[in-house]
């Protein structure tokens, strides 16, 4: 035994004097289950840009969802936000549809179901995070535009209405294959058409999923015949197969939205029970 253990560090000796190393273990990271999405609706007005791209980067989401870009906010954002998000689609329509995906990993089969009912369409992507391929549906529903002689709530039930049928359109034409995460502008409070038509069909309000009375916290803020307008209108909706893990409203004066951003986290996969054994 003496002999062998002598053996053992002359070899040692000698490979560390020819500069050799011991094999090193490999460090393993198990792989996430987490990633974060963000909704920003930045006004088309371009109020404050420099603001607006200093709150996505607050925000840190592995991918952001804009509606009310333009060529001079897609110029901007295209340039300030290059080094975070490798990966940016600009879609604009009329002078406050636009649409951006900005995404730290690869957008593919990206597509625009034109409006039918209300002013905006919809926009579809699709990517990948933490691990798994999901489609990102950006909302722009039917904002509450007053016509000349309309009493508010005669434009709200107005509007409120052509929701009801945007959103009915805009479904049909979501993945049936993949997982859905809807996020944008809905402009109307969570308990109206858009949010109940989402929730009958298994998307989950994620903010609402962790924050107790979730409308008291409002995304939108706008002052109309001398009356301070708060609600909370941006949502992002999710699937069963996802649990929000947390959800945040980052408030910036860049522009009349407030930013929200929500960690989430893929649900693990349920576990399959073998046949038992049949008795001999």
């Amino acid at each position: 035994m003496g002999r062998q253990f002598l053996r053992a560090a002359l070899a040692t000796a000698a490979c560390c004097a020819v500069g050799a190393s011991a094999p090193e273990l490999e460090a393993t990271t198990a792989p996430t289950t987490q990633f974060t999405v963000a909704t920003y609706n930045i006004n088309y007005g371009n109020p404050n840009l420099p603001l607006v791209a200093a709150t996505i980067r607050r925000a840190g989401a592995d991918l952001v969802c804009l509606q009310e870009t333009n060529a001079a906010s897609e110029r901007y954002l295209r340039r300030a936000l290059a080094r975070v998000y490798r990966h940016a689609a600009f879609r604009h329509h009329a002078r406050a549809g636009g649409y951006a995906f900005l995404s730290k990993a690869p957008l593919r089969e990206r597509k625009y179901v034109p409006p039918r009912h209300g002013p905006f369409g919809l926009w579809t992507a699709r990517t990948r995070l933490a691990g798994r391929d999901v489609q990102v549906a950006a909302v722009h529903l039917c904002p509450v535009v007053p016509r000349r002689g309309e009493t508010l709530m005669r434009t709200f039930l107005r509007t409120e209405a052509v929701r009801a049928k945007e959103i009915a359109w805009l479904h049909e034409h979501l993945s049936a294959k993949l997982p859905v995460i809807l996020l944008g502008d809905f402009n109307s409070p969570s308990t109206l058409t858009a949010g109940t038509f989402l929730a009958r069909r298994g998307f989950v309000d994620s903010f609402a999923s962790v924050t107790p009375d979730p409308d008291r916290h409002v995304t939108w803020h706008w002052r109309y015949q001398d009356v301070n307008w708060r609600f909370r209108i941006d949502y992002i909706f999710h699937p069963a197969a996802l649990k929000t893990i947390r959800s945040r409203i980052l408030r910036s004066e860049a522009s009349d939205h407030y930013l929200l951003v929500s960690t989430l986290e893929w649900a693990p996969p349920r576990p399959t029970t073998a046949p038992a054994d049949a008795d001999d």
